[in-house]
Protein backbone atom coordinates (compact mmCIF):
# COMPACT_ATOMS: atom_id res chain seq x y z
CA UNK A 1 0.00 0.00 0.00
CA UNK A 2 2.79 2.25 0.98
CA UNK A 3 4.02 1.78 -2.50
CA UNK A 4 0.65 2.50 -4.27
CA UNK A 5 0.56 5.72 -2.14
CA UNK A 6 4.13 6.56 -3.16
CA UNK A 7 3.28 5.62 -7.17
CA UNK A 8 0.13 8.00 -6.79
CA UNK A 9 2.07 10.63 -5.37
CA UNK A 10 4.60 10.87 -7.61
CA UNK A 11 1.94 11.19 -10.85
CA UNK A 12 0.12 14.55 -8.95
CA UNK A 13 2.51 17.24 -10.26
CA UNK A 14 2.37 16.46 -13.95
CA UNK A 15 -1.19 17.97 -14.28
CA UNK A 16 0.34 21.46 -12.87
CA UNK A 17 3.54 21.00 -14.69
CA UNK A 18 1.08 20.93 -17.95
CA UNK A 19 -1.23 23.74 -16.65
CA UNK A 20 1.66 26.13 -16.49
CA UNK A 21 3.44 25.52 -19.58
CA UNK A 22 -0.24 25.73 -21.46
CA UNK A 23 -0.54 28.76 -19.68
CA UNK A 24 3.11 30.15 -21.20
CA UNK A 25 2.64 29.04 -24.33
CA UNK A 26 0.51 31.85 -25.15
CA UNK A 27 2.57 34.36 -24.41
CA UNK A 28 4.78 34.43 -27.89
CA UNK A 29 1.46 34.76 -29.62
CA UNK A 30 1.06 37.56 -27.43
CA UNK A 31 4.22 39.34 -28.00
CA UNK A 32 4.13 38.84 -31.41
CA UNK A 33 0.78 40.01 -31.84
CA UNK A 34 2.12 43.29 -30.17
CA UNK A 35 4.98 43.52 -32.59
CA UNK A 36 2.66 43.81 -35.28
CA UNK A 37 0.47 46.69 -33.93
CA UNK A 38 3.46 48.81 -33.25
CA UNK A 39 4.65 48.35 -36.52
CA UNK A 40 1.28 48.93 -38.26
CA UNK A 41 1.12 52.03 -35.95
CA UNK A 42 4.34 53.13 -37.05
CA UNK A 43 3.80 52.71 -40.94
CA UNK A 44 0.24 54.28 -40.22
CA UNK A 45 2.14 57.03 -38.85
CA UNK A 46 4.67 57.46 -41.28
CA UNK A 47 2.14 57.81 -44.49
CA UNK A 48 0.50 60.49 -42.50
CA UNK A 49 3.61 62.62 -42.14
CA UNK A 50 4.73 61.84 -45.86
CA UNK A 51 1.12 62.80 -47.05
CA UNK A 52 1.12 66.48 -49.31
CA UNK A 53 0.72 69.96 -47.64
CA UNK A 54 -2.85 71.16 -47.65
CA UNK A 55 -3.05 73.64 -50.03
CA UNK A 56 -3.93 77.60 -49.27
CA UNK A 57 -5.39 79.86 -50.84
CA UNK A 58 -3.07 82.57 -51.75
CA UNK A 59 -2.62 85.72 -53.91
CA UNK A 60 -0.30 85.57 -56.56
CA UNK A 61 0.44 87.38 -60.15
CA UNK A 62 -2.00 86.71 -62.79
CA UNK A 63 1.43 87.58 -65.23
CA UNK A 64 4.36 88.77 -64.84
CA UNK A 65 5.51 92.51 -63.80
CA UNK A 66 8.71 94.10 -63.62
CA UNK A 67 10.39 95.79 -60.60
CA UNK A 68 8.84 99.47 -59.52
CA UNK A 69 5.17 98.33 -61.35
CA UNK A 70 2.02 99.47 -59.60
CA UNK A 71 -0.28 96.22 -59.15
CA UNK A 72 -3.72 96.19 -60.48
CA UNK A 73 -6.52 93.97 -60.25
CA UNK A 74 -5.92 92.74 -63.55
CA UNK A 75 -2.16 91.46 -62.53
CA UNK A 76 -3.53 89.77 -59.06
CA UNK A 77 -5.85 86.96 -58.87
CA UNK A 78 -6.17 83.56 -56.08
CA UNK A 79 -4.51 80.28 -56.62
CA UNK A 80 -4.48 76.89 -54.33
CA UNK A 81 -0.45 77.49 -53.26
CA UNK A 82 0.96 73.83 -51.57
CA UNK A 83 1.52 74.33 -47.83
CA UNK A 84 2.36 77.21 -46.54
CA UNK A 85 4.18 80.11 -48.69
CA UNK A 86 8.07 80.66 -49.00
CA UNK A 87 7.13 84.18 -46.59
CA UNK A 88 4.18 86.81 -45.19
CA UNK A 89 1.86 87.56 -47.83
CA UNK A 90 -0.33 90.18 -48.67
CA UNK A 91 -3.77 88.96 -47.11
CA UNK A 92 -6.12 89.86 -49.75
CA UNK A 93 -6.09 91.26 -53.38
CA UNK A 94 -7.59 94.51 -52.26
CA UNK A 95 -4.51 94.91 -50.06
CA UNK A 96 -1.92 94.52 -52.71
CA UNK A 97 -3.99 96.83 -55.08
CA UNK A 98 -1.72 100.04 -55.81
CA UNK A 99 1.15 98.92 -54.01
CA UNK A 100 4.77 98.73 -55.93
CA UNK A 101 7.07 95.88 -57.05
CA UNK A 102 10.56 96.09 -55.41
CA UNK A 103 11.47 93.58 -57.80
CA UNK A 104 10.60 91.71 -60.95
CA UNK A 105 8.51 88.52 -60.29
CA UNK A 106 7.03 86.53 -62.63
CA UNK A 107 3.44 84.73 -62.97
CA UNK A 108 1.97 82.80 -60.52
CA UNK A 109 4.58 83.64 -57.59
CA UNK A 110 2.90 84.64 -54.11
CA UNK A 111 2.95 88.15 -53.33
CA UNK A 112 4.98 88.31 -50.19
CA UNK A 113 5.36 91.58 -48.20
CA UNK A 114 8.98 91.66 -48.39
CA UNK A 115 8.61 92.07 -52.36
CA UNK A 116 6.57 95.08 -52.42
CA UNK A 117 7.55 98.41 -51.83
CA UNK A 118 6.56 100.05 -48.49
CA UNK A 119 4.43 103.18 -49.49
CA UNK A 120 6.40 106.00 -48.35
CA UNK A 121 9.21 105.03 -50.66
CA UNK A 122 7.41 104.57 -53.34
CA UNK A 123 5.90 107.72 -53.14
CA UNK A 124 10.18 108.53 -53.77
CA UNK A 125 8.92 107.47 -57.33
CA UNK A 126 6.41 109.89 -58.01
CA UNK A 127 8.80 112.62 -58.36
CA UNK A 128 9.99 111.78 -61.87
CA UNK A 129 11.62 108.97 -60.60
CA UNK A 130 13.02 105.83 -62.11
CA UNK A 131 13.68 102.35 -59.82
CA UNK A 132 16.82 100.61 -61.26
CA UNK A 133 19.24 98.01 -59.20
CA UNK A 134 22.74 98.36 -58.11
CA UNK A 135 25.09 95.12 -56.69
CA UNK A 136 27.06 95.87 -53.62
CA UNK A 137 31.11 95.07 -53.43
CA UNK A 138 31.10 94.20 -50.33
CA UNK A 139 28.03 92.02 -48.67
CA UNK A 140 28.81 93.58 -45.10
CA UNK A 141 27.43 96.59 -46.54
CA UNK A 142 23.77 95.78 -46.39
CA UNK A 143 24.41 95.57 -42.34
CA UNK A 144 24.36 99.16 -42.42
CA UNK A 145 21.91 99.56 -45.35
CA UNK A 146 18.34 99.66 -44.94
CA UNK A 147 15.34 100.17 -46.84
CA UNK A 148 14.69 104.21 -46.63
CA UNK A 149 18.93 104.74 -46.68
CA UNK A 150 20.69 107.68 -48.34
CA UNK A 151 23.53 106.56 -49.94
CA UNK A 152 26.37 107.62 -52.17
CA UNK A 153 27.32 105.46 -55.06
CA UNK A 154 30.96 104.73 -56.21
CA UNK A 155 31.99 101.98 -59.00
CA UNK A 156 34.85 99.56 -58.59
CA UNK A 157 36.76 97.34 -60.72
CA UNK A 158 35.04 94.18 -61.93
CA UNK A 159 35.38 91.86 -64.73
CA UNK A 160 32.69 92.18 -66.06
CA UNK A 161 32.48 95.96 -65.83
CA UNK A 162 32.87 98.52 -68.59
CA UNK A 163 35.32 101.25 -68.45
CA UNK A 164 33.18 104.59 -66.92
CA UNK A 165 34.07 107.76 -67.26
CA UNK A 166 37.52 109.73 -66.36
CA UNK A 167 37.85 110.48 -62.82
CA UNK A 168 40.21 113.37 -61.53
CA UNK A 169 43.33 112.31 -60.32
CA UNK A 170 43.49 111.50 -56.77
CA UNK A 171 40.27 111.53 -55.85
CA UNK A 172 37.01 109.52 -56.99
CA UNK A 173 33.40 110.95 -57.36
CA UNK A 174 30.49 109.12 -56.74
CA UNK A 175 28.72 107.76 -59.76
CA UNK A 176 25.43 109.03 -57.83
CA UNK A 177 25.10 111.24 -54.94
CA UNK A 178 22.22 110.97 -52.30
CA UNK A 179 20.04 108.84 -53.91
CA UNK A 180 17.31 106.93 -51.94
CA UNK A 181 17.33 102.73 -51.46
CA UNK A 182 13.90 101.56 -51.85
CA UNK A 183 14.58 97.57 -50.82
CA UNK A 184 17.46 95.74 -50.24
CA UNK A 185 17.13 92.27 -51.60
CA UNK A 186 19.38 89.07 -50.33
CA UNK A 187 22.51 88.27 -51.98
CA UNK A 188 22.01 85.40 -54.61
CA UNK A 189 24.69 83.52 -53.59
CA UNK A 190 23.88 83.34 -49.61
CA UNK A 191 24.58 79.46 -50.43
CA UNK A 192 27.69 80.02 -51.72
CA UNK A 193 31.38 80.01 -49.94
CA UNK A 194 32.81 82.91 -48.90
CA UNK A 195 35.43 82.77 -51.11
CA UNK A 196 32.89 82.63 -53.88
CA UNK A 197 30.98 85.73 -52.89
CA UNK A 198 33.94 87.48 -52.80
CA UNK A 199 35.06 86.95 -56.51
CA UNK A 200 31.58 86.60 -57.58
CA UNK A 201 30.06 90.51 -57.35
CA UNK A 202 26.69 88.68 -58.36
CA UNK A 203 26.52 87.12 -55.29
CA UNK A 204 26.65 90.27 -53.49
CA UNK A 205 23.49 92.05 -52.25
CA UNK A 206 21.35 94.24 -53.98
CA UNK A 207 20.15 97.68 -53.39
CA UNK A 208 16.91 99.14 -55.45
CA UNK A 209 17.07 103.17 -55.53
CA UNK A 210 15.18 105.66 -56.89
CA UNK A 211 17.81 108.01 -58.98
CA UNK A 212 16.44 110.24 -62.68
CA UNK A 213 16.67 108.96 -65.63
CA UNK A 214 20.12 110.63 -66.43
CA UNK A 215 21.57 108.48 -63.22
CA UNK A 216 20.01 105.47 -64.23
CA UNK A 217 21.78 105.75 -67.81
CA UNK A 218 25.04 107.07 -65.54
CA UNK A 219 24.53 103.54 -63.98
CA UNK A 220 23.61 100.90 -66.72
CA UNK A 221 27.05 102.23 -68.72
CA UNK A 222 28.70 100.05 -65.46
CA UNK A 223 26.98 97.33 -66.26
CA UNK A 224 28.38 94.36 -64.29
CA UNK A 225 30.33 96.29 -61.56
CA UNK A 226 29.69 96.40 -58.38
CA UNK A 227 29.30 99.78 -56.23
CA UNK A 228 30.64 100.72 -52.67
CA UNK A 229 27.74 102.39 -50.60
CA UNK A 230 28.28 104.71 -48.07
CA UNK A 231 25.72 106.56 -45.95
CA UNK A 232 25.02 110.01 -46.34
CA UNK A 233 22.00 112.36 -44.67
CA UNK A 234 18.72 112.72 -46.22
CA UNK A 235 19.10 115.88 -48.58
Amino acid sequence: MLAGMRLSGTSSPHPVTSTMLDRLSGWPRRVAALACFAVAALCLAAGRSSSPPTAQPTVVLARSVAAGSTLSASDLTIAAWPGAPPGAVVRSVAAAIGRHTAIALDRGMPVLTSWLLEPRVAAALAADLVATTVTLSDAGQSELIQSGSWVSLYPTSSPDALPGPAQPAGRSQPIASRVQVLSVLPAAGQSQSWSTVASDPRANPTLVIAVSSSVAGQLSAHNGAAFLATLVPPP
